[in-house]
């Protein structure tokens, strides 16, 4: 740490605290397009869809219910298998890190015979559970 005259840190302490306390942004309440559709400031104003030419992997997606045919499937696993795991991917190629980490703490208690369920394969059964 670098040595700081005790003189100095009141004063750096205020500045450091007036500079927190200013707002870095300005909202205004007005529209920032006019009429000709340029902004204020004279910049063009984008008119074409941001869907256009997207991966659809970002497009709005839709709640899908669960049916009751799902529920019962869901319900049939959870009541024929000791341990059933709902995770993203499989235990051999776990997609995110907190299936990876459920998958190595069952397999550090032993437990390697449960049965899984890839959510990502079907929105149905990642809604029903």
């Amino acid at each position: 740490m670098l040595p700081v005259s005790r003189r100095l840190l009141p004063v750096t302490g205020a500045l450091f605290r007036a500079a927190a306390a200013t707002p870095r942004f300005h909202f205004s309440s007005t529209p920032s397009f006019v009429a000709n559709r340029t902004l204020a400031r004279g910049r063009a104003f984008a008119t074409t869809s941001t869907t256009e030419g997207s991966d659809p992997d970002f497009a709005p997606k839709s709640k899908v219910e669960p049916t009751e045919d799902v529920q019962d499937k869901i319900n049939k696993l959870v009541r024929d298998n000791r341990v059933v795991l709902f995770m993203k991917g499989s235990p051999a190629a776990p997609k995110c890190g907190f299936s990876k980490a459920v998958c190595a703490v069952l397999s550090a208690e032993g437990l390697n015979d449960f049965t899984y369920v890839d959510v990502l394969k079907s929105d149905a059964v990642r809604e029903g559970i």
